[in-house]
């Protein structure tokens, strides 16, 4: 993955309607390169903008619910389907679109691009390399032959054993911590991220 900012002098996160006019060429250019699978911009704090060369374009929306976790998602893929997820989906729980997700090149695609594009840290313009490809490869001293950090899906699943039946599938890592507080007897702070696979 790589974060690219636009005007970073601002020290402030602006959604990308405030860079579309002077920066849409640049983000197609990039779009179009064979290095670059995916391109990611954040419209809103609840809405992105995923791109690929030849898949096209869809919107990512998420409905914050009272609890961060009781957000709803809805993909909207009528301008392209660069997810690969079969088409346009709305009302999906974080179960649901995990559940979508799982099967796909891109598991976990829509919540975790939430969370990695609407961060404050995040450039104006994400980039995740296409397979075989390392955007940083010029910069590294030695030979790098391993990657992480892009969506793709050798990257994104993570082995986990388990002694004992779980309750759920375990669906993210951040799924770890509350379950291990679980099963250890403890309570989970309210707002830690992830649901425990125990109950």
């Amino acid at each position: 993955m790589a974060h690219l900012y636009l005007e970073p002098a601002t020290r402030t996160r602006t959604w990308w309607p405030t860079h579309a006019a002077r920066w849409e060429a640049t983000h197609d250019a990039l779009v179009a390169r064979d290095a670059i699978d995916l391109a990611i911009v954040a419209m809103s704090a609840d809405s992105l903008r995923v791109s690929h060369a030849t898949r096209g374009t869809a919107v990512i929306d998420r409905t914050p619910g009272r609890d961060p976790r009781d957000a709803r998602w809805a993909y909207d893929a009528q301008h392209g389907d660069p997810l690969q997820l079969g088409g346009s989906h709305r009302g999906l729980s974080d179960a649901d679109a995990w559940t979508l997700c799982a099967p796909s090149p891109y598991p976990d695609a829509l919540v975790q691009l939430h969370a990695l594009c609407t961060s404050a840290r995040a450039g104006d313009v994400m980039l995740s390399a296409a397979e075989g490809w390392d955007l940083r490869s010029r910069h590294e001293p030695t030979a790098h032959v391993s990657t992480h950090g892009a969506l793709l899906r050798d990257q994104m699943l993570v082995p986990l054993l388990l002694d004992a039946p779980v309750a759920r599938q375990p669906q993210r890592t951040a799924d770890v911590m509350p379950s291990s507080l679980d099963a250890l007897g403890l309570a989970i702070p309210n707002g830690l991220d992830g649901r425990s696979f125990w109950s």
